[in-house]
């Protein structure tokens, strides 16, 4: 009966070592804000703007817009971002919002360097409405 204890510890023990956890890769990226306004905004409900590009060699480039009070126009946005598997999902959110009574168009830039997958999701977040969810590939 002790054998068997122990030849099912050992079994465990063996089982358990050879699990893979996935833990979230090291962040290598770079966000901002490209200069100014970029044009004015008409915020209309329903509209998804497609302003989404990207350039995927050796690393991911990717720009997109989002929408923002024109009060700043320069440094507003908290920018983050998180990778996990096969997804990248970028947060913004506007650190001055409501300032003015007008609206403007403001693109983000993104690098992602040191990715080894040829296909990733990619999700935008502004607060907490997500803004686009793009599926991007690499160019071989």
């Amino acid at each position: 009966m002790k054998l068997l204890n122990i030849l099912f510890c050992l079994l465990l023990l063996i089982l358990w070592s050879s699990c893979k956890v996935s833990t979230p890769a090291e962040e290598k990226s770079n966000l901002y804000q490209v200069g100014g306004c970029q044009g004015n905004a008409f915020l209309k409900p329903n509209v998804v703007d497609t302003c989404f590009i990207y350039q995927f060699r050796e690393n991911l480039i990717l720009d997109f817009c989002v929408n923002g009070n024109c009060c700043p126009d320069s440094n507003r946005f908290d920018l983050r971002s998180n990778r996990t598997d096969d997804l990248i999902t970028i947060t913004v959110a506007d650190t001055a919002a409501n300032l003015c009574r007008c609206f403007c168009k403001y693109k983000i830039h993104a690098e992602f360097d040191g990715l080894s997958r040829s296909r990733y999701r990619v999700k935008c977040y502004v607060g907490d409405e997500l803004l686009y969810d793009q599926w991007v590939e690499g160019e071989d």
